[in-house]
């Protein structure tokens, strides 16, 4: 029974989007995701409502995780609260920026998410000797692939069954990650 009305809810929740075919998703976790964007000012939560309000989000968005400082230009909203799809141009509703759901066929709306399979999500230490990435489906799997940690940022454990020791991880860490990053 419980299924059923799962599997409704989801099919509830796509029947509001622009019904349009998707590319690659990842139906395992499909949740609406918080936090990817952090706020300037610590004091200040940013609530559901801000994400919707175009002015309020461009003044509180920071930065959005998984992306290159010089492309955090692309991740604000536009006048009409959409989010422009980088190479296609093609426009989404602001909201569904980082939804755990691909909606450009440039992958370029999760950034912060493995919705994607086969998006890049950018560590946020990036070192001198060159850009610092993982594939989209190793984000927030528990195991750190950026030296940062940043890929992680949900904490998820492995299972226990599954789970090394410290002593025992020779060069693949487990969450949570050891900061191991070199300049």
């Amino acid at each position: 029974m419980y299924q059923i009305f799962s599997v409704g809810q989801l099919g509830k929740e796509l029947s509001k989007r622009n019904p349009r075919p998707r590319l690659q998703t990842n139906f395992r976790s499909y949740e609406k995701a918080d936090g990817f964007m952090q706020s300037k000012s610590a004091d200040k939560e940013i609530k559901d409502d801000v994400w919707h309000a175009q002015s309020e989000v461009q003044e509180n968005t920071k930065f959005v995780l998984g992306v290159l400082p010089a492309s955090q230009k692309y991740y604000k909203p536009t006048s009409r609260n959409t989010f422009k799809c980088i190479q296609s141009g093609e426009e989404i509703n602001f909201a569904f920026l980082n939804d755990n759901y691909c909606d450009c066929p440039d992958f370029s709306d999760e950034p912060s998410t493995s919705a994607c399979n086969s998006g890049k999500f950018y560590c946020t230490h990036q070192s001198k000797h060159g850009i610092s990435s993982v594939l989209s489906y190793k984000v927030n799997d528990g195991i750190c692939d950026c030296c940062d940690g940043s890929d992680e940022w949900l904490y998820v454990k492995l299972p226990e069954h599954t789970a090394l020791p410290v002593n025992k991880q020779k060069g693949i860490f487990q969450v949570p990650c050891p900061v191991s990053c070199i300049s």
